[in-house]
């Protein structure tokens, strides 16, 4: 008798999508919600994953802008142009020049205003009342409109153009008191080095103040500058140190006067010429580091590039003698554009670390959910389904799903970047979110990658899960679920002691290596540096890795040891708990290996940012040396004694100690240091006050600072008598200079190399606050700790100078405490560093942020993994049990003993899940020093290169941690009472039906 095919094997290829579909819309009904979850999950790991590019851009973004804006000429490009005879001519000629490079190109895109145009002339000689004043005063000519916009007007009005020839100028107040002029003065200047020169009338109109203090406006032209003597050093003019103040006019009449003109300046002798200025604003709002590249590229060379074009187009270009464009914005992309290479390594060491983390969810949710259902799978092939179908209609569910999370995470990752730049980003550095409101369409676009390498992984490990369970039949499928067999890769291959054995083997070469070169003397390259810094914590993965794989190879043998000690209680529960999992370990690995990922990777991150934190504020306080102000003293203050200025610095309201001293750096020769060059900075101090002034923690010396300074102190009377100095020595000079306790050692006393001191190496300290010493900077952060009186009498004996002439030029603050304190004395001494200034600045840097910002998304991302995860399963394991407990309960099983039967189980999971989690915190902990080197050192000239120093204390932030565990506990009751309710809901008759097989 013939039998009749099922109708899914009658069809194949393009034929059998109907069945297909019909198959894959019947399986989204009964597992919809299951699916969801799943969902959940994908979208979380899109939105996860694609915040952290997005977050580094806004952050990026914000602090180049603010670098640009601080800078002494602000967010200008400014060209100028020296000419001997100016003309309108001239001007229109070289503008058209600059706009043509300018204003094309990526550059272009930001450079929409018109430049800014004035001119300054050479020094006037201010004739009054027949007498002539020499180089009295420049003119400078800004635009009439512009020059309102940035001035307050004291007295009178700005200058106007006006038709008598009269020139009407406006000055500060105290040029006005300087030059004997006021407002309605009327003078009469002329320039005795231009040909053509004639008498000018002049006619002051107005006082004027600037509106905002050193105004980036006036960067090129101040007319409230108290010299220009400034400006004509920056171009090596020849200046006779006459005083010479700039006052401002309108351009409107001074170009045409001017034009007439021919300057006397020759060869280098540029102070008599004239000075075209163009200046380009640059609209820094709009600034994206994704232009950076674009933009770096555009503009290195663009100051030669510029002159040969101007040079060549220019009808009067012998008159020009000098062409230049130049901005800060120039160095600062630069840099930027330089150290992305350098400075991302960490930050995307931590993306990849939480793409990890949530490709593993995503992973092990697919995994498990096709797991679930190969019951299904082996039931549909039993009754006569295909392999193709089961394949296309499971891999249908697998990329709905994630096309579904494809199309709304990247856009809910923008908005959670920007409630995070809400959060994080100061007022200021907030409007860098414009970077991905302006155009959100190609903000998410340009994530596109990520969230498609994140799907793509994903749907692979569904195809491969799904390609295990459809070789099931009915048959196979009864007998792996009895006990399996399958031997896993990683275990056929033993990759895990392949990789244990490669990370011991590194590990060797790389200590060898680190030793060898930090300890020579050549100094290193600091991009090898950091790429050899960022190798000792790339490796932290491969090790959770192989500890993970270690685990799993001894988790059978931990359940077979927990089953033996329990039988011995007889107790059935305990025993029918760990045999369970002794049969079937992997999904009671999985919650495991999930649970302690996610506890493990949530104590990285949080122990990671108060290191950081923590850091930051021992960088502020080192590059202030050790104190809340240091600085060099006024140089009003020298002329007093040592003892008067220390009384009158004490006095001052909010000081609650004083140091006064000296600090000198030396340049030693080359028989004292092996690389013939180097420097030593030698801190001379009070020795009775310095120990109360400064901090000193522990690793600056094995011996408390108070004792220290205790043996220079008493040493101090011998030292002068027998002109030697006792000093402490830092850890850098002891080892090159090769000193033992006690020994002499002879340094030269000034720059001038001619006389030598003798210093006595009293004790060895690891450093000298403020002096950095790195294989990056080798021979240069090398210092000496001397108490001033000792060391002020030998300089002046071998030198020959009198002591009392030796003044300290070098003060260290503690203030008392307070925002008060503070204040107080940073009005009264605004010039000095301050480490309270400092810390703030590090603390509300955008590239500290950035950091902070891709740390929460690692939290984030550990907490997702763990709730979702841990959920899932917990739902999946009780879901496929139902009828196991519903068996044991037709026997005669208690419901407790099922509860029971549960608690042993879980409590088993979640015991052995922190303790995996707590062992590799331990191990990830150890990495958290020389992550936290690696990350970007924010503003700050001395706090930019110095590595590690002063040494990384590693915070652990026990508070966080013990609210991290209380989650982890929450969770875990969560996933029990979700076990539980599954488990016992069901009626005995409903869950002992006939299954679908």
């Amino acid at each position: 008798m013939a039998t009749t095919a099922s109708p899914l094997t009658q069809n194949s290829g393009l034929a059998s999508l109907p069945a297909i579909t019909r198959l894959a819309r019947w399986r989204f009904r009964r597992m919809g919600h299951f699916l969801f979850v799943s969902w959940l999950g994908m979208v979380a790991m899109v939105v996860l994953i694609c915040a952290g590019p997005l977050f580094e851009r806004v952050s990026s973004s914000a602090s180049v802008r603010a670098q640009i804006t601080s800078a002494a000429d602000g967010t200008y490009i400014t060209l100028d142009a020296i000419s001997t005879h100016p003309t309108q001519e001239q001007l229109q000629g070289i503008e058209q020049v600059a706009n043509n490079m300018l204003q094309h190109g990526t550059l272009g895109n930001y450079l929409h205003t018109a430049p800014q145009i004035f001119v300054k002339t050479p020094p006037l000689d201010q004739i009054v009342n027949g007498k002539t004043k020499p180089a009295a005063f420049d003119l400078v000519g800004y635009d009439q409109m512009q020059a309102s916009q940035h001035t307050i007007i004291r007295q009178g009005r700005l200058p106007q153009v006006t038709t008598d020839g009269t020139v009407e100028i406006a000055l500060s107040q105290q040029a006005a008191s300087n030059l004997g002029l006021q407002v309605g003065s009327k003078l009469q200047g002329r320039f005795p080095v231009a040909a053509g020169s004639v008498v000018w009338p002049l006619k002051v109109v107005g006082i004027i103040a600037p509106k905002i203090p050193q105004e980036t406006f006036w960067s090129m032209g101040d007319p409230f500058s108290k010299s220009s003597v400034e400006l004509a050093s920056r171009y090596y003019f020849k200046h006779d140190g006459t005083p010479s103040y700039n006052v401002l006019t309108t351009s409107q009449i001074l170009e045409p006067k001017v034009a007439v003109m021919q300057s006397a300046a020759s060869g280098g002798d540029f102070a008599n010429a004239f000075v075209f200025f163009l200046r380009y604003p640059f609209d820094v709002t709009r600034l994206d580091t994704s232009d950076i590249p674009a933009l770096s590229q555009q503009t290195t060379n663009i100051d030669n590039q510029l002159q040969t074009h101007i040079m060549r187009n220019s009808s009067s270009a012998s008159d020009l003698v000098y062409v230049n464009v130049f901005g800060t914005l120039f160095t600062t992309l630069e840099f930027n554009a330089n150290a992305g290479t350098i400075g991302q390594i960490t930050l995307t060491f931590l993306l990849l670390i939480t793409l990890a983390l949530m490709l593993f969810l995503v992973g092990l949710m697919s995994g498990t959910l096709i797991e679930w259902q190969t019951a299904v799978i082996a039931t549909l092939r039993s009754r006569g389904a295909t392999r193709q179908h089961i394949f296309g209609a499971f891999m249908i569910q697998g990329i709905v799903v994630g096309l579904a999370a494809l199309l709304i995470g990247p856009l809910l990752a923008v908005l959670l970047v920007l409630a995070m730049a809400q959060i994080l980003l100061s007022p200021a550095d907030q409007a860098a979110i414009n970077v991905l409101t302006t155009h959100p369409i190609s903000a998410i676009f340009d994530v596109k990658w990520y969230a498609l390498i994140a799907i793509g992984l994903a749907l692979l490990v569904w195809m491969r899960s799904l390609h295990q369970a459809t070789k099931m039949d009915i048959v196979s499928f009864r007998r792996e679920v009895a006990r399996s067999k399958r031997v896993p890769l990683w275990r056929r291959f033993q990759l895990d002691l392949l990789l244990a054995l490669v990370l011991l083997v590194g590990f060797g070469f790389y200590t060898y290596f680190w030793s060898l070169l930090t300890q020579s003397s050549v100094r290193v390259d600091p991009v090898i540096y950091q790429v050899l810094t960022a190798v000792g914590f790339l490796s932290t993965p491969f090790l959770v890795a192989a500890v993970l794989l270690l685990f799993l190879r001894l988790f059978p043998a931990i359940l077979r040891l927990a089953t033996f000690l329990v039988s011995k209680k007889r107790s059935a529960p305990a025993v029918l708990a760990l045999a369970q999992m002794e049969r079937s370990p992997r999904q009671a690995a999985r919650v495991i290996i999930l649970l302690a990922l996610a506890i493990s990777s949530a104590c990285f991150f949080l122990t990671l940012g108060s290191t950081k934190a923590q850091h930051n504020l021992d960088l502020a306080t080192f590059a202030t040396q050790g104190t809340d102000f240091s600085g060099p003293l006024p140089a009003s203050d020298t002329p007093q004694t040592f003892e008067q200025l220390k009384a009158s610095y004490q006095r001052l309201a909010g000081v609650q100690s004083v140091t006064l001293g000296s600090q000198n750096v030396i340049e030693l020769s080359a028989q004292q240091n092996a690389s013939g060059q180097g420097e030593l900075t030698v801190d001379a101090v009070d020795a009775q006050t310095y120990a109360k002034t400064v901090s000193w923690p522990p690793s600056y010396s094995s011996q408390p600072l108070a004792d220290l300074t205790s043996q220079l102190a008493s040493h101090r009377a011998s030292g002068i008598a027998n002109h030697l100095v006792y000093a402490l020595v830092d850890l850098a000079t002891w080892q090159r200079l090769h000193l033992t306790p006690g020994q002499q050692f002879s340094l030269p006393a000034d720059s001038t190399r001619t006389s030598q001191i003798n210093y006595i190496a009293l004790a060895e300290i690891n450093f000298v606050p403020g002096v950095y010493d790195t294989p990056t900077l080798k021979w240069t952060g090398m210092g000496l700790l001397v108490d001033y009186q000792n060391y002020t009498s030998v300089n002046a004996a071998v030198t020959g100078k009198a002591a009392s002439t030796i003044a300290p030029n070098y003060i260290w603050l503690k203030s008392g405490g307070g925002e008060a304190s503070l204040a107080s004395v940073r009005n009264a001494l605004p010039g000095l560093n301050d480490r309270a200034k400092v810390f703030a600045t590090t603390q509300t840097d955008p590239n500290y942020l950035e950091i902070v910002g891709v740390l929460y998304i690692g939290m984030a991302a550990s907490l997702v993994l763990a709730v979702i995860g841990a959920l899932l399963l917990s739902w999946l394991t009780a879901s496929t049990r139902r009828t196991n407990f519903a068996v044991a309960r037709a026997l005669g099983m208690e419901s407790r003993q099922i509860a029971a039967i549960l608690l042993w189980e879980q409590g088993f999971v979640y015991i052995m899940a922190i303790g995996l989690g707590l062992i590799l915190a331990t191990i990830l902990s150890f990495f958290v020093g020389p992550t936290t080197g690696s990350l970007p050192v924010t503003t700050g000239n001395a706090l930019e290169g110095i590595g590690n120093v002063p040494p990384i204390q590693l915070v652990i932030p026990y508070m966080h941690l013990l609210l991290v565990s209380g989650l982890v506990t929450l969770i875990c009751l969560i996933a029990l009472l979700i076990m539980a309710r599954i488990v016992s809901r069901p009626s005995l008759s409903q869950t002992l039906r006939l299954n679908e097989d």
